[in-house]
């Protein structure tokens, strides 16, 4: 006669929190590149003029032109993915849909008034507009 396999509920549990982490860190990674491949497909006109990757030359500079509190310039702090400096309508659009569809939170930055800094960090994957 066979004896029952028994899973014990620690194991479980780490198992569980293991794959979860697993698959957030592999969304998160993601999620950057499904953003661009959306706004592409819903822009007839190019994108490099529009959105600033870390990647881009102009990132930096865009992302301190109205930051009014310096804390938020650490490099410890979470920068967005993205920097989106729409010219029309049609790309704030396209921003705000591909940005739900791939996961990513939308900050508003206009006006200067964002002492707190709810606009340049956050702990989730971000896009500024």
């Amino acid at each position: 006669m066979k004896t029952p396999t028994v899973v014990h509920l620690p194991s479980l549990v780490l198992s569980s929190c293991l794959v979860f982490a697993l698959t957030c860190i592999a969304f998160a990674h993601q999620a950057p590149h499904k953003f661009l491949q959306c706004v592409q497909s819903h822009n007839s006109e190019s994108t490099s003029q529009v959105i600033y990757s870390k990647n881009n030359s102009s990132y930096l500079s865009n992302l301190l032109f109205s930051i009014q509190n310096i804390r938020f310039v650490s490099p410890s702090m979470p920068k967005p993915a993205f920097i989106v400096i729409p010219f029309h309508e049609s790309q704030i659009q396209a921003a705000v849909l591909c940005s739900k569809a791939s996961g990513l939170q939308v900050r508003i930055r206009c006006g200067g008034h964002d002492y707190e800094g709810l606009s340049y960090s956050s702990y989730v994957p971000f896009v500024i507009n």
